[in-house]
């Protein structure tokens, strides 16, 4: 919406009061995919959703520079891939963490 990524990460970290997770898990997909999935259902687009593609293609991008700027915060995995998968990605990611 025209913000900007630092304007966006201020006004979120101004929410949340400056805490940040030990991990961010972003499920990437890319839009052409995402549309897909967002309209696969009977339930209507809300306002984020009827953007344009070129919308969520900003919006990947953004988060993708974010996650590549902290490697050690983010876990970045593809979407497309098998739930059972990601899944236990993301476990063994969490249970590392936790040891």
């Amino acid at each position: 919406r025209g913000l900007g990524a630092d304007s966006v990460l201020d006004i979120n970290m101004w929410a949340v009061e400056g805490l940040r997770p030990d991990l961010t898990v972003l499920l990437d997909v890319d839009h052409v995919e995402g549309r897909g999935r967002r309209t696969s259902s009977a339930a209507e687009e809300d306002r984020m959703e009827s953007e344009p593609d070129s919308f969520h293609e900003q919006i990947r991008t953004a988060f993708r520079q974010q996650a590549s700027a902290n490697p050690g915060q983010y876990l970045v995995l593809n979407a497309s891939d098998p739930v059972d998968s990601i899944a236990e990605v993301i476990a063994q990611s969490v249970r590392e963490r936790l040891a």
